[in-house]
């Protein structure tokens, strides 16, 4: 999976990670969700789904935290990424999109 990031005029990053990763997950579902206007990850699945199985509802949130935190650190601007109402979610301003090849 790769993920570019820039204007449209000037490509800045562009990030590469294995497809079946937790990280690879999160960016597309958070790109998925903007796009279908939903109401972000809630906190606790994403720690669910990165965490050990079994794992309750405050390891879950901090296990969430943690992995969030890496995807923030890889932004120019980690305000990018805003929790509210117990989601994850993309700033409402920043223009998101996806590339597929040509079929």
């Amino acid at each position: 999976m790769r993920i570019a990031a820039g204007s449209r005029s000037r490509l800045r990053r562009v990030w590469t990670w294995r497809a079946a990763s937790h990280e690879a997950a999160s960016w597309r579902a958070l790109v998925a969700d903007r796009i279908e206007g939903g109401d972000g990850l809630p906190v606790v699945g994403v720690g669910e789904r990165v965490g050990p199985r079994g794992a309750d509802r405050a390891e879950a949130t901090n296990l969430a935290a943690r992995h969030i935190h890496t995807l923030r650190s890889r932004l120019r601007d980690p305000a990018a990424i805003v929790t509210a109402h117990h989601a994850y979610r993309l700033r409402d301003d920043l223009d998101v999109g996806v590339c597929r090849p040509a079929a």
